[in-house]
């Protein structure tokens, strides 16, 4: 019987691990968000022992550490990073995003839907692309928004 949903992306190992360090979440997608913000994390170097000042808003975990209660992961934002470094985004690209985002500190449900467009907008390029270059028409930013990190604002 074929299985249904999704295919997997993550390997069940790494879900595996996931599960084991993090009991309390439930499910097999929470772990995944959860991996993929891990990678943003590391990408962007909030995990490292001096995390980027400018970068502090996604993630202040000296903050946290030290018990301030207004100190917050932005672990939806972390995790559309992480995809889209999953989807083939240049890792330069996913830090121009990361510092737009934080000097720009919109609403995290904004800054979602600017990530989902920009990694859905990729996918677009690519599937042009592939068609070859009669078939190709310029793609421009979906839902009037410009996928161009340096053009918001």
């Amino acid at each position: 019987m074929a299985q249904r949903g999704r295919p997997r992306v993550i390997p069940i190992e790494a879900l595996e691990r996931e599960r084991a360090w993090f009991p309390d979440i439930k499910t097999d997608r929470q772990h995944q968000n959860r991996l993929y913000a891990y990678r943003a994390m590391n990408l962007l170097g909030l995990t490292a022992d001096e995390p980027p000042a400018e970068l502090t808003w996604l993630a202040d975990r000296k903050a946290i550490m030290a018990g301030d209660k207004k100190a917050r992961i932005k672990w939806s934002i972390l995790t559309e990073l992480g995809r889209m470094y999953e989807t083939g985004f240049p890792e330069a690209d996913i830090l121009t995003w990361a510092r737009l985002l934080c000097q720009k500190r919109p609403k995290v449900k904004h800054a979602e839907a600017l990530l989902q467009v920009a990694r859905e907008d990729m996918r677009q390029q690519l599937r042009e692309l592939l068609r070859g270059p009669r078939q190709a028409q310029g793609v421009r930013g979906v839902g009037g928004f410009s996928t161009k990190p340096h053009l918001c604002g």
